[in-house]
């Protein structure tokens, strides 16, 4: 008929006649799998036909009739809801097709049905619109969903590298992943279709969790909960507060969130924050703790009920992108258990790794679990967690630490150290709260007593009480060889079988039984104990052996601190290009190896790798890059160093080894240690240059399973640094097969047009550079399903922006002069400022470069530079200054040297904006 009728709310559709939406079904040779066509007279969109997991993206096809006269830069993309129903990214990248151009659809935070709204920017006449849903229901147990992040957040829980060994007074494992003040939780009661929960039991579940959780509840005639724990625990450095909500309905069943024994599926987590949004503001929260109804047995049926977990996300919420700890409980059970578990769980949000074995490691190892010594191997009978761990989350000041580096003293340790029970806060004087004994970097021994005090709750039921425990903590590069140990183990048992647990008058013995041998008549014995403190008698003969070292990577930054990439670039501006490769020209890849031990290492040997981008710690097709052999005296830093001329802005994972070390000569001896003999840095750095949109930038990321079962990897991202920019990644799980390897997206955009209106203060972040971390965590394939994930490994991006150049001139004149000009491409103008490296090539290798020259730009983006050299080729780079994006020129030759002004490298085509097909 002639008349429309319209709800209030809706716009008028320009061409309306023209709009329909077309059966999938019926045009299956011209639509894509997936995606349902919305046509109008002039545009047309293919949307996703299956719903949008929250927070996830796709990309949407926009057909523009050429009969139209419009451009893709015409066009205005709108969702009418806001935030909620979701954004749309313009940026374009290296899959970008002008003759079939695309935008990304990015799902909002809410559960729902939308519209995507195309209008003519010129006339604000909307040309047509699309519908999509979004969910939080997601049924793919193998493949996560993708998501879309943007913010300033940095995850809690990432442990830092525990070693810098640069320092023979300093403690390692000290402070690394500092918890203090107040943590808080949200406690979600969740249930499912198969079983929601009644109204007569929801109050008295939530006074439970209330009570297990802060309040308090009475258990052996003490006040227990995870609150009393971990402040007495941390000596009262650590509170935990909360609130009880719910219940919150998910949509799903059972089935959809976890396994029939209990586990969690991957789309659990976003889906308790998705269905908790509207009763929590997040922003108020640490942690969400999603108490889950359990489902009653049935006839043959058993009782399903959920298997603690814990776990980390950056969660879609209302209040924007925010990293939490999350934890899964059952929301029934003894009130003392259900909070020992959960203090065990908060423990993995603090940072924690479970230190039981599983089925894979080696008979040997598994019989050193600390077990009910330590809150994260069993925390059935609430112990304290392990010493170390105290150190790690900054609950003991460095002064109650007696530290040990005996490859730093000369001569003999033979005195008695008095240990105060490491359940009191404040040790008298001189006493310590432990003893850390330096092995090697990365890899020390540690003692502590415990002692069971009256009026705590932890401790209170020790395998023995009053005794000195010796652990082994090595920290972990990764897992290049997963079956080898736990992160922190007890100590073997020695030759007169006292073992690592000591009473009074045992001891603890590492004798010498070769020449030379590692550790030297070490020993270590109870000569007094009380309930309150011990007295431990130490003997030490200071080993002779060489020890070559160096530094692995320090999450959430993935680079080691002893590798660095030098060239002119650097030299030339060594703060904004420090320790970044440079495409097409010679870096120079430097390894720094310091010898720990107390003897000289001759002719050490570095053998230097390229690889792919990567979230592991090893790789099973590193590129060989060269060598290099020197000297290292004791307690000396060296230099070690390849050269390498990556040829693609590249995305790089470098590797320097050291192999098992020993001295040359017949009476060759054997370094101290090989585990801190390999360290790797992760290379990103890309321009999301601003040119109406800025370029979206992507990263092929190689993801791996060390394991030889199938397992579950994880991708997170831990850290961003600027809220305009948005990170993607392409699937926040995988399950991967035994040792198997896969390639994944992972992308950066500067995307301020879009988000104008969402950040405060934009004037503090429009010019700084947004610092993207990524990491991967694993679930260890075994039965027991106590195991949390373990962290692979992960890489750190760095991501800039600004108006994209590009030389719009470059040349030589008679006189041997060069001369440019560099311009905007967004309009042609002129560049204001900045510098210009010329590289000055004499040989077909350009190895015998070495030699370059920096000059100023203009006020009219003009340079010139007389050459008094032999030269056959010279290009430029342009550093550029705040507001514009570097650019690299073509490649000029002298007279009759492979022709004149050839371009080495590949030709950039500068494709006009706009793009309906055919244009």
């Amino acid at each position: 008929d002639d008349e429309d009728i319209h709800r209030e709310d809706d716009e008028y559709i320009e061409g309306h006649e023209g709009f329909e939406i077309i059966d999938p079904d019926a045009r299956l040779d011209q639509i894509p799998p997936g995606q349902l066509e919305y046509v109008g007279q002039k545009v047309s969109l293919q949307m996703p036909s299956a719903p949008m997991f929250v927070g996830a993206y796709a990309k949407v096809p926009v057909t523009i009739q050429s009969s139209s006269g419009l451009m893709l830069s015409d066009l205005n993309f709108v969702i009418p809801s806001g935030p909620k129903g979701g954004e749309v990214s313009r940026s374009k990248d290296e899959h970008f097709d002008w003759s079939n151009p695309d935008i990304m659809l990015l799902a909002g935070y809410e559960p729902g049905n939308y519209r995507l709204q195309v209008k003519e920017i010129s006339t604000g006449n909307m040309l047509t619109e699309g519908q999509f849903s979004v969910t939080d229901l997601w049924k793919d147990d193998n493949n996560g969903p993708p998501l879309w992040v943007s913010g300033e957040f940095e995850m809690p829980g990432i442990p830092g590298a525990a070693w810098g060994g640069g320092s023979s007074t300093d403690p390692e494992n000290y402070n690394i992943i500092p918890h203090t003040g107040t943590n808080r939780m949200a406690i979600l009661l969740v249930d499912t279709k198969t079983l929601r929960f009644t109204q007569t039991e929801i109050q008295a579940f939530k006074d439970n969790w209330e009570d297990v959780a802060w309040q308090g509840f009475t258990y052996n005639g003490k006040t227990h909960s995870a609150a009393h724990y971990y402040y007495e625990a941390s000596h009262q450095n650590l509170n935990f507060t909360g609130q009880v909500f719910g219940p919150a309905q998910l949509p799903g069943d059972w089935s959809d969130y976890y396994e029939s024994n209990g586990k969690y599926k991957g789309g659990l987590w976003q889906a308790c924050v998705t269905a908790g949004d509207s009763l929590i503001d997040y922003k108020q929260f640490d942690h969400i703790v999603c108490v889950a109804r359990p489902i009653p047995a049935s006839g043959a049926v058993k009782k399903l009920s959920v298997w603690p977990h814990a776990d980390s996300l950056v969660a879609k919420t209302a209040e924007g992108d925010i990293p939490l700890g999350t934890v899964t409980m059952p929301v029934d059970g003894a009130l003392f258990d259900i909070s020992a578990t959960l203090c065990h769980e908060l423990g993995h949000n603090l940072g924690l790794g479970d230190i039981y074995p599983w089925g894979g490691h080696l008979p040997a190892i598994q019989g050193l679990t600390p077990g009910s010594w330590a809150l994260m191997a069993y925390q059935g009978g609430l112990p304290h967690p392990m010493f170390v761990h105290r150190m790690k989350l900054g609950w003991v000041p460095k002064k109650n630490i007696k530290l040990y580096n005996f490859q730093a003293i000369g001569g003999f340790v033979d005195e008695t150290v008095k240990l105060s029970a490491v359940e009191i806060a404040n040790p008298a004087a001189g006493h310590y709260s432990g003893i850390e004994i330096r092995i090697a970097p990365g890899w020390n021994y540690y003692f502590e007593y415990r002692s069971a005090q009256t009026g705590q709750i932890g401790d209170q039921n020790l395998p023995t009480n009053m005794r000195v425990v010796g652990t082994d903590v090595m920290f972990e590069d990764g897992f290049e060889n997963p079956s080898r140990r736990k992160p922190v183990m007890l100590l073997r048992n020695d030759s007169d079988g006292d073992g690592p647990v000591l009473g009074l008058n045992q001891d603890y013995e590492e004798q010498d039984i070769s020449t030379p041998n590692f550790p030297t008549n070490f020993k270590i014995e109870v000569t007094k104990s009380d309930a309150t403190s011990a007295d431990v008698h130490i003997q030490y003969g200071v080993n002779d052996q060489p020890d070559p070292s160096i530094r692995p990577w320090n999450p959430p930054v993935y680079q080691s601190a002893d590798i660095e990439i030098r060239n002119a670039r650097t030299k030339a501006d060594p703060k904004k290009y420090w320790n970044t490769p440079w495409e097409n020209h010679w870096n120079t890849v430097v390894a720094k190896v310091t010898n720990r031990g107390k003897m000289n290492a001759p002719n050490v040997k570095v053998d230097f790798y390229v690889k792919d981008l990567t979230t592991n710690a090893s790789s099973s097709a590193p590129i060989y890059l060269g060598s290099d052999t020197q000297n290292v005296n004791a307690q000396k830093t060296v230099e070690f160093s390849t050269q390498w001329a990556p040829k693609a802005a590249g995305h790089y994972c470098i590797e320097a080894r050291i192999k098992l070390y020993q001295t040359p000569g017949p009476n060759s001896v054997i370094e101290v240690t090989e585990y801190n003999n390999r360290a790797q840095s992760n290379y990103d750095r890309y321009i999301s240059a601003k040119s109406s949109p800025a370029s979206r930038e992507i990263a092929k990321v190689r993801v791996e399973n060390p394991f030889d079962q199938q397992a579950r990897v994880h991708i997170r991202v831990a850290k961003t640094t600027n809220p305009l920019y948005r990170t993607y990644i392409p699937h926040t799980w995988l399950v991967l097969g035994p040792k198997e390897t896969r390639y994944v997206e992972v992308m950066f955009e500067y995307a301020a047009d879009d988000k104008m209106m969402y950040v405060p203060q934009l004037e503090t972040f429009i010019n700084k550079p947004n610092q993207v971390s990524v990491y991967a965590t694993i679930e260890e394939p075994s039965s027991n399903l106590e195991q949390a994930a373990v962290q692979l490994g992960g890489f750190t991006a760095m991501i800039v922006t600004g108006r994209a150049t590009r030389f719009d001139q470059f040349a030589k004149r008679e006189d041997q002069a060069v001369y440019g000009k560099i311009i905007a491409m967004d309009d042609g103008t002129p560049v204001i400022g900045g510098s210009v490296i010329l590289t000055i090539n004499a040989g077909a290798d350009q190895r015998e470069t070495g030699k370059s020259m920096i000059v100023g730009v203009g006020q009219q983006g003009d340079f010139s530079a007389q050459i008094n050299q032999e030269w056959i080729s010279i290009d430029a780079y342009y550093m550029a200054p705040s507001g514009y994006t570097d650019c690299q020129s073509v490649e000029i030759f002298r007279e009759g040297e492979r022709g004149q002004e050839m371009m080495r490298g590949e030709i950039q085509i500068i494709e006009p904006e706009g793009g309906g097909r055919g244009q």
